[in-house]
């Protein structure tokens, strides 16, 4: 359960990415095999994987730094660096110029449960965005949804 404290600087925390996202997130869930991709092609020159894998480097930089400690996403796993995440969701402005993300990890029981982004997406609704609505994914070939 979130506290008060917590859920106030969290908000503060999204205010950028809320301005900068004019209502339209986008949630990247980068686990292991991902993140070794996004390094690959981050030094290969692919600057939107360079972005993130720069997020995933201020997310774990932060976290022996951090009093609370910062906890799991989806549970109340604290993290340390004894103890760091095995996945992380980085949540920002959908657009390709967007400058701000809010990074979180994701510990190792939650990281390997079914329907990680369901459970992803449920977190960020209880916890940041209540009227979160996710929408469907285009996909060529199939019909519109309405």
């Amino acid at each position: 359960m979130m506290g008060q404290a917590k859920r106030r600087r969290l908000a503060k925390e999204t205010a950028a990415i809320e301005t900068e996202a004019a209502g339209v997130y986008a949630v990247m869930i980068v686990t292991p095999q991902i993140a070794l991709e996004m390094g690959a092609a981050a030094l290969e020159g692919n600057l939107e994987a360079e972005t993130y894998m720069l997020a995933i480097a201020h997310c774990l930089r932060e976290i022996p730094k951090r009093r609370p400690r910062l906890l799991c996403l989806t549970c109340d796993k604290e993290f340390s660096a004894q103890a760091l995440p095995a996945a992380f969701a980085l949540f920002h402005a959908y657009r390709d110029d967007a400058k701000t993300a809010l990074g979180n990890g994701l510990c190792d029981a939650c990281a390997t449960k079914p329907d990680l982004e369901g459970r992803v997406l449920a977190a960020y609704k209880e916890k940041l965005l209540g009227d979160l609505r996710v929408l469907p994914r285009f996909s060529p070939g199939s019909p519109t949804q309405n």
